[in-house]
């Protein structure tokens, strides 16, 4: 590929030749562009189902994007803007290469089809220690060029808009960039007279273009996958293309521009201190909404502290600010993925990388849970974060597919293969069986890449599936509805029904003990143990634990099983404060008849013996019948639940206040039950509960009030169905429990390898002491069989370093 230094310079040479779309004339129609698309527009329900699909605007339409007003009064400051890096006649040079680059966007957009892959073999070749170390050096080097972007856009704050500008941040990225170009000792220049460093360093320039240019390529199939709307993709996409060409000729000599990135800080730095505004770092910060600073803007202007003039450049200073903020972000994310594990005496080539989303709740809710190659677990449950995950893994899943079917290339004799990934994604119609069922245990099939550029083919990709990411790009997209000036919506794609399984791992990692007690998700991928039906078959050792069913005409039925109880569940049983009213008509109709039938059958007995059996009284018979049915209806009210209002009795439904009882009357399993309530308190449900066994839900009742009563344990199986997810982690005291957690709704929840002061977590402290205990107690001749309870509390108190792994909580029960 040519270089991108190569295309600056052949640039540069052409200048004063003009462009066939200059940039005036494109500011002059971005306004109009976008409040009247000419682009055609689709309704909202077609607009559904247009995932994967050729784009709609054209490259001009991109460079337009994001331009001004055409107000000749004003002076809008210029954002992504590298012109004191380059040379002269600024607009002519940044013109032809922001056109350069949104035409090669455009070709892979109007093109979905058209594989993409990472290739380059002048810098990278074999997959091993060294082209890992090589990948994450490059990663480094375009972090500190979008760190230097950051700086640049922050200037531009400091001067026209100080509500969004912070000191702090300001003084932090000026020392970074001073970092950088202590750093580089003029090594990053290519004006060296020695050959071989300069062909090195062209080298080097190769592949930092070829890798943020697969970037590049990657996001921008995933920004318009992920939602439709005219302003949405091609504003998005032309912040991303000033972007990566900013980048791209920060790259060209980063040293030296790292260098005047700072000086340019700490000019604006140092003139803002005597005009420096009382709103400075202390209203507004890096996560505040936009809306509310525009808000200010609009206060400040009507109370006449602030000229219309000034007060428009402002806004537009916050739209541009917020729209490259979420654009850095995402070019973050997925370049620091590419780098190597910052612990102490990791090596390079020993990693995992895995993620899973399978069903929870009953409702067709999923979960998406993360492992990356830090060992940091992260998941979300959000409707919203799970279809853009599922964009993510279409395009994971089609470069996967790309890479099978591209031609064989012989790979080093001397090395084979370390890196491998698996892969599963599977779907289904709304509504229709749950697509879990149709997995074939065992069927995942390790695809080597040999090649460092195979690799990072896949390693782009797979970073977008990142709940991180897929969090704070929708984010994004909401921050640009709220700030957009255009009156069209963004219409997300319609959702689907998947499950999906991936992995990428090295053989190093695979070869490398793993401490036992911990399960790998990829075990549990192919055991089952997120699948829902677990809940309704329980193993005959374990009343606590399940298992699936073998043969797949047994798991059609228990899942016909499992959707008829749920329907039943759902239609017929209602909830309120402290109890759930469930009807039972077959059950008090057949009291009811086998009490009619006594009684009858006493006054029977009296009308037809008669007088014919001497010195009794067959009338006395009928009375201890009808005693006895009475008796009968009366024990049968009492065995199910503890109180049973007549009211309620002869309305045929009985109100139950706890699990035992809820299990007693419908015969639904007491896991079933307790998953059920949990999805239904995150979905807003107004059940309270009280103990013993309440310590994972949210809504408890305070010490001594009324609730329903929790009486049965929680088992693993029911805990990870319902999207909490025990981890195991080292303190200080030894190892602890830490749930994740992912219920319902949940937007985005991280157990990393330090405790978040500001978040509670479900915890249970020095799990080995408890272990200890329970073996001592099997082995003097205790109940080996019975499970082991940890009891979970809501702290914020536990500290820990490291993050093992998911617990094996085989033989378990939390309480």
């Amino acid at each position: 590929m040519t270089s991108y230094h190569t295309s600056l310079s052949s640039i540069s040479q052409r200048i004063g030749r003009g462009l066939k779309t200059p940039i005036n004339h494109l500011k002059r129609r971005a306004r109009e562009k976008l409040s009247h698309p000419s682009i055609p527009s689709v309704l909202e329900d077609e607009a559904a189902k247009l995932r994967g699909k050729p784009v709609l605007f054209t490259v001009n339409d991109i460079l337009a994007a994001d331009a001004p007003r055409a107000d000749g009064r004003l002076a809008y400051p210029q954002f992504d803007s590298f012109e004191r890096y380059t040379l002269s006649d600024q607009d002519d040079i940044a013109m032809r290469l922001w056109h350069k680059e949104a035409t090669r966007l455009h070709f892979y957009l109007q093109n979905p089809d058209v594989p993409i892959r990472f290739e380059n073999r002048t810098l990278f070749s074999r997959g091993d220690e060294e082209g890992y170390k090589t990948l994450s050096r490059l990663a480094d080097k375009i972090l500190t060029a979008l760190s230097l972007c950051t700086l640049d856009n922050e200037v531009i704050n400091v001067q026209y808009c100080k509500n969004i500008s912070n000191r702090n941040k300001l003084e932090k990225l000026i020392q970074q960039a001073h970092v950088a170009a202590a750093a580089d000792h003029g090594a990053d220049s290519l004006d060296t007279k020695d050959p071989i460093q300069a062909a090195n360093r062209r080298r080097e320039q190769e592949a930092l273009s070829d890798l943020i240019s697969y970037v590049s390529v990657i996001l921008a199939r995933l920004i318009t996958q992920t939602g439709t709307g005219n302003y949405w993709q091609a504003t998005v996409l032309c912040v991303l293309v000033k972007h990566v060409v900013k980048i791209k000729a920060l790259l060209l000599d980063l040293g030296s521009n790292a260098r005047i990135a700072a000086q340019e800080g700490e000019s604006a730095l140092e003139g803002s201190r005597n005009t420096e505004s009382k709103r400075w770092a202390t209203l507004v910060d890096e996560e505040e909404e936009c809306e509310e600073v525009l808000r200010m803007i609009d206060a400040d202007t009507k109370e006449g502290l602030t000229s219309i003039d000034e007060a428009d450049v402002a806004a537009y200073c916050v739209n541009q600010n917020k729209f490259r903020s979420g654009m850095s972000f995402a070019l973050r994310s997925i370049v620091s993925s590419l780098r190597t594990s910052s612990r102490p005496g990791t090596v390079a080539t020993s990693f995992e990388i895995c993620g899973l989303v399978y069903e929870t709740g009953f409702q067709g809710f999923k979960t998406l849970l993360f492992q990356d190659k830090e060992m940091v677990y992260s998941a979300t449950s959000d409707l919203d974060n799970l279809n853009t995950a599922d964009s993510s893994l279409r395009i994971l899943g089609q470069t996967v597919q790309n890479l099978k079917r591209g031609a064989p290339r012989t790979a080093p004799s001397a090395v084979s293969a370390t890196t491998f990934i698996e892969w599963d994604y599977r779907t289904t119609d709304q509504g229709a069986t749950d697509p879990s069922l149709d997995n074939a245990r065992g069927s995942l099939e390790p695809m080597s890449l040999e090649f460092m550029d195979d690799i990072i083919t896949i390693l782009v990709p797979l970073a977008t599936t990142n709940p991180n990411f897929v969090s704070e790009l929708n984010n994004f997209r909401g921050i640009m509805l709220f700030c957009c000036e255009s009156d069209e919506l963004i219409h997300p794609y319609q959702e689907t029904n998947f499950t999906a399984f991936f992995r990428v791992y090295t053989k190093q990692f695979e070869e490398k003990k793993q401490p036992d007690g911990l399960l790998r998700l990829k075990t549990a991928f192919q055991d089952g143990t997120f699948e829902r039906y677990r809940l309704i078959h329980p193993s005959d050792n374990n009343p606590e634990s399940s298992q699936l069913p073998s043969s797949r005409s047994a798991t059609v039925k228990s899942a016909d099983k499992f959707n008829d109880r749920i329907r039943l569940m759902e239609n017929e049983w209602v909830a309120d404060e402290s109890s759930i009213i469930v009807p039972c008509p077959t059950y008090v109709l057949g009291v009811g008849a086998i009490a009619m039938i006594l009684a009858a059958g006493g006054l029977t007995i009296g009308f037809t013996v008669g007088d014919r059996i001497e010195g009794v009284d067959p009338f006395n018979l009928a009375t201890y019948a009808w005693v006895l049915a009475a008796f009968l209806v009366l024990i049968c009210k009492s065995v199910l639940v503890r109180e049973w209002l007549w009211s309620d009795f002869l309305h045929l439904r009985v109100r139950c206040r706890s699990v035992s009882e809820l299990e007693a009357v419908t015969g639904v399993r007491a896991q079933l039950i307790i998953a059920k309530l949990l999805h239904d308190e995150s979905g807003g449900g107004i059940l309270v509960t009280r103990g013993p066994y309440n310590s994972v839900f949210r809504h408890r009742s305070s010490e001594g009030g009324i609730g329903f009563a929790i009486d049965r344990p929680i088992s693993t199986t029911t805990m990870l169905i319902s999207g909490l997810t025990p981890l195991k982690v080292v303190t200080p005291r030894g190892q602890a429990l830490v749930c994740l957690d992912a219920r319902r709704g949940t937007g985005l929840r991280l157990v990393g390898h330090q405790a978040n002061v500001a978040d509670q977590y479900l915890v249970c402290e020095d799990i080995n002491r408890l272990q200890k205990l329970a073996k001592a107690a099997g082995g003097n001749g205790g109940d080996k069989g019975k499970c082991m309870r940890l009891q979970l509390l809501l702290s914020n108190e536990l500290k820990w370093k490291r993050v093992l792994g998911i617990y094996d909580a085989q033989n378990v029960v939390f309480v």
